[in-house]
């Protein structure tokens, strides 16, 4: 028996946010949550809607560095988060640790149907 690949559709209105340089930043309103293959929280970004008026989702990473932040932010709250810095890995191989910046603006609250 062979393999074959299985290839998936990507979905056009959802997206993962992987900064790359300090002071990069993205801003939202929280629709959720999901989980990534390891189980781990990640949160679910409304951009705003596109031409045909469906939500425009990133999901921001599950950085441990910005995970402190979750417990601290709601479904509705509108952010913005900053990659303040990028520390280099300690050994070769590994991934760098990325040091998060999470602020909220109140005024730009968004109510969401669960």
């Amino acid at each position: 028996m062979a393999f074959e690949k299985i290839i998936i559709e990507e979905d056009k209105n959802s997206k993962f946010w992987n900064p790359q340089t300090e002071g990069e930043y993205i801003e939202g309103n929280i629709a959720g949550d999901a989980k990534d293959k390891y189980g781990n929280r990640q949160i679910v970004l409304d951009r705003g809607t596109d031409e045909e008026g469906n939500m425009k989702k990133t999901i921001l990473p599950a950085h441990h560095n910005l995970k402190r932040y979750y417990n601290h932010i709601n479904d509705g709250d509108y952010v913005r988060v900053t990659l303040v810095k990028i520390i280099p890995p300690k050994k070769e191989g590994n991934q760098p640790y990325r040091v998060y910046q999470m602020e909220i603006d109140p005024s730009r609250f968004k109510e969401y149907d669960n």
